[in-house]
């Protein structure tokens, strides 16, 4: 993840070395891994800096089920949150975690909603629980999930 938020941020200090870091980095990987890390790397978006009413609303997001959030971000399982909205209701969801987005300084994830059946945003810092179920997902078409979540990016 630190390689490609390097990379989309275009880092003025590590991004001359950046190509070389990451040659160094995969020359001890077998291709089967070299390939997941690329995938998960092309996971990871970094899009324009949260508007000023949303930057100022994030809170710390250092809660201990964040490891069960990046586990299941990861390996591709699904993920049980209980998240609470901009309107401040809470909703229990299962969501599958397909792209980790983030408009520094609110970091989403974009997910496969099964309780609307559709592609849903959420910020990660609005979520209160979250735990990393056994059953695993297949990544969806990204152009489609993408452009059918593309009103959530013009609104943040």
């Amino acid at each position: 993840m630190a390689l490609a938020l390097t990379e989309s941020l275009s880092c003025p200090i590590l991004g001359d070395n950046i190509s070389s870091v990451k040659n160094k980095l995969t020359f001890f990987l077998n291709d089967e891994q070299r390939k997941r890390i690329n995938l998960l790397r092309k996971r990871v978006l970094v899009g324009a800096v949260a508007s000023q009413a949303v930057a100022s609303s994030v809170t710390n997001t250092h809660s201990p089920f964040l490891n069960d959030v990046s586990q299941a971000f990861i390996q591709q399982q699904k993920l049980s949150i209980r998240y609470i909205s901009e309107k401040e209701e809470e909703t229990e969801r299962c969501i599958e975690p397909q792209f980790i987005l983030l408009n520094w300084p609110a970091w989403y994830l974009l997910g496969w909603d099964d309780l609307r059946d559709a592609p849903r945003l959420f910020r990660i810092d609005r979520i209160t629980g979250a735990v990393a179920e056994k059953e695993r997902f297949r990544l969806r078409s990204s152009r489609k999930l993408l452009s059918d979540s593309s009103d959530y990016f013009d609104s943040m």
